[in-house]
């Protein structure tokens, strides 16, 4: 179980968490709240489950948590009180991010959408918006981390692919701590430039100069990461020639 309650206690916030709506079992945080959005959902409010049976990933992938022992948490947002939507998946990688090193636990980021420790995927990122009228309208930021899991909580196929912080440390931690240090950094980097926030994410990821493979467009993309341009798109060469890459932000047009 999550208490709301010790999470607000640590939270350094002024609008993020005002609002926690906390359920034992959901089949995904972020669709959850896309219904609280419809329904006059605040902004700033987080959205939080203990076990969360279909969690979203990129490409339609499904995110598997340990129910008990994942953060499994999504974000509400108005597009009109932040600033460029597609900076979201970036503020949130150096949230989660951040969260680990408070504890003790350097990580890497790696484009588009992973936190690592110790090159294992501890962490995952799923940004989408919704646009009425060709006008973004708010958005949804969806974080996934690996907290307390043993080994033989991941599926086969990434025991040896994925880790936790207790994995990596040898120490349980308390999820609520570890949520809220991930909300205070994520406020305040919404309030950071855009150029502050490229800074921030270059100074974490742990790829620029090596090769990368990402799927982009329905096609596997490999080259060198060279890093992010001004407007925090993605540089990467490929066969010799520079290309750019679209943060990993999921736009839904809004019909309701």
């Amino acid at each position: 179980m999550i208490f709301t309650q010790l999470v607000q206690a640590n939270l350094t916030t002024k609008f993020i968490g005002n609002t926690i709506e906390y359920y034992q079992i959901l089949e995904s945080t972020n669709s959850e709240a896309w219904e609280l959005i419809k329904d006059g959902g605040a902004h700033g409010t987080v959205v939080i489950t203990d076990n969360q049976t279909s969690g979203k990933g990129r490409r339609s992938n499904i995110w598997i948590s340990a129910p008990s022992r994942s953060l499994t948490f999504s974000v509400i947002l108005s597009a009109e009180k932040i600033g460029d939507l597609k900076m979201l998946p970036l503020t949130a990688a150096i949230a989660a991010a951040d969260a680990f090193k408070a504890f003790g636990l350097p990580a890497e980021l790696k484009w588009p959408n992973d936190i690592l420790i110790n090159q294992k995927k501890a962490g995952g990122i799923l940004s989408e918006s919704k646009y009425r009228g060709g006008e973004p309208s708010s958005a949804v930021v969806g974080i996934g981390l690996n907290v307390n899991e043993e080994k033989e909580d991941f599926p086969a196929v990434l025991a040896d692919l994925a880790t936790s912080m207790y994995l990596a440390s040898g120490n349980r931690q308390q999820r609520e701590r570890v949520l809220a240090e991930c909300l205070n950094v994520f406020e305040h980097c919404l309030m950071l430039s855009n150029d502050d926030v490229i800074q921030k994410w270059t100074k974490r990821c742990g790829h620029i100069g090596k090769q990368i493979s990402f799927s982009s467009g329905g096609e596997t993309v490999s080259g060198i990461f060279t890093g992010l341009n001004d407007s925090g798109t993605a540089v990467v060469e490929v066969n010799g020639k520079q290309k750019t890459y679209s943060p990993a932000m999921i736009s839904i047009e809004a019909n309701s």
